[in-house]
């Protein structure tokens, strides 16, 4: 359960460069294709981008504008501790919840029966002014104890900033624009070549602090 989009936040480059959903043409988007000619020549060949992660719903996952044609009825600004709550106790899978950036609500997640807390400010792209999630996330794993699991994203541009979030107390790290830059610009390739480099700089920092394995990035490495 994602808790880290309350509200859509008004995102200023998307403003400027003109993008929109659904997408449309106008003079700058075909300057761009004109000098992206072999972008423009395969999103021609094999059609636009569509939301392939609901595309096994069928037909009635997107609408024709290529939106997903699940609408929310109200904003998730009202979530709240009853409702998840609630959530729990119909939900009878794993339930992770998304977007905690506060010790203290980690810990009512936790109680409340989370399987895992995901330690996220969504990548800094919905409040200028919340902390950074890799300065709370040490803070969060003294709340909900050593043995709990963690996800945590946000900032991770490298090897060395997934050694650093596991040092902080994260058991899993999740990597967002990299690998969305590196299919872009690549495809699978540049997708494979963006693990060799992450795997590559992991193993280089690990050697530098002397361990040598993944579960020796914890507390002991990190300085205060």
């Amino acid at each position: 359960m994602t808790a880290d989009v309350p509200a859509l936040a008004p995102r200023r480059r998307d403003q400027k460069n003109g993008f929109s959903v659904p997408f449309r043409m106008g003079p700058g988007q075909f300057i761009d294709c004109c000098l992206h000619p072999r972008w423009a020549l395969t999103t021609l060949m094999n059609g636009k981008p569509r939301p392939c992660n609901v595309q096994p719903l069928g037909d009635t996952a997107a609408s024709g504008d290529g939106q997903v044609g699940f609408r929310r009825e109200s904003g998730r600004g009202r979530f709240d501790w009853e409702f998840f709550s609630g959530l729990r106790s119909q939900w009878p899978h794993r339930l992770v919840l998304k977007g905690v950036m506060s010790p203290e609500d980690a810990k009512t997640a936790a109680d409340a029966g989370a399987d895992a807390v995901y330690v996220s400010n969504h990548g800094g792209r919905q409040l200028d002014s919340a902390p950074a999630a890799i300065s709370v996330l040490p803070k969060v794993r003294e709340a909900v104890g050593a043995d709990f699991p963690l996800i945590f994203d946000s900032g991770v541009r490298s090897g060395e900033d997934i050694a650093r979030a596991l040092a902080s107390g994260a058991d899993f790290v999740m990597v967002g624009r990299p690998a969305l830059y590196a299919l872009g610009a690549g495809g699978q390739l540049g997708f494979e070549t963006l693990l060799q480099f992450l795997t590559s700089e992991l193993s280089t920092v690990m050697a530098q602090l002397g361990c040598r394995y993944i579960h020796e990035l914890n507390h002991k490495v990190r300085v205060p």
